[in-house]
């Protein structure tokens, strides 16, 4: 599967291709960003709670050991924790 982005201020262009699927599809996104330095803090705080739980679900899909899943997310969580804050 191919998955591009473009960005042009608020407006994203996602381009998708499908094995399934022949041929690409586009779809274009508004983004409304926040406009508080509240909203951005509580909008920080929700994506790090998906990508957190996207993760976990991906981990636990895996065709290994409980072992071996609990050893992948520790790695993640200490590189995630060993990077500085941007």
């Amino acid at each position: 599967m191919y998955f591009h982005t473009e960005t042009y201020h608020y407006v994203y262009l996602h381009t998708i291709m499908h094995p399934i699927m022949k041929g690409v599809i586009t779809i274009k996104t508004v983004i409304h960003f926040p406009t508080s330095a509240s909203k951005q803090k509580k909008l920080d705080e929700l994506m790090s709670r998906f990508h957190s739980e996207y993760i976990i679900e991906f981990v636990e899909k895996l065709n290994c050991s409980t072992e071996q899943k609990i050893r992948l997310i520790d790695a993640v969580s200490k590189k995630i924790s060993d990077q500085p804050l941007r």
